[in-house]
């Protein structure tokens, strides 16, 4: 878990959503949490959780996102949400997505 605002002087350029926010990265839900690149070319390679549970958090969002044990972290575009739901979403969490590996 991290918060910019006490360092915030140690940085140039620090992005204003970084400021007002604590941003947390949790990996655990097994003794060996585990990440791993698959897929059959490079061209299709996807991040799966292969044990455990990543769980991306930001005091700034509404709900976590949570990609349990065997699925892959995906990105959603967003193109069924109107503009305005696109521009609330996180900074850097709001495309993630928990989705089946492979689709």
């Amino acid at each position: 878990m991290f918060a910019m605002q006490p360092v915030q002087d140690d940085f140039e350029d620090l992005p204003d959503f970084l400021l007002g926010e604590t941003i947390t990265v949790r990996f655990d839900g097994a003794a060996s949490p585990t990440l791993e690149s698959v897929g059959t070319n490079d061209d299709d390679r996807e991040m799966q959780v292969t044990s455990g549970q990543l769980t991306l958090s930001s005091t700034a969002m509404a709900a976590d996102v949570v990609i349990a044990e065997g699925m892959c972290i995906g990105s959603d575009d967003g193109e069924d949400l109107t503009e305005a739901e696109r521009d609330a979403r996180h900074d850097i969490f709001g495309e993630l997505v928990a989705e089946t590996c492979g689709g």
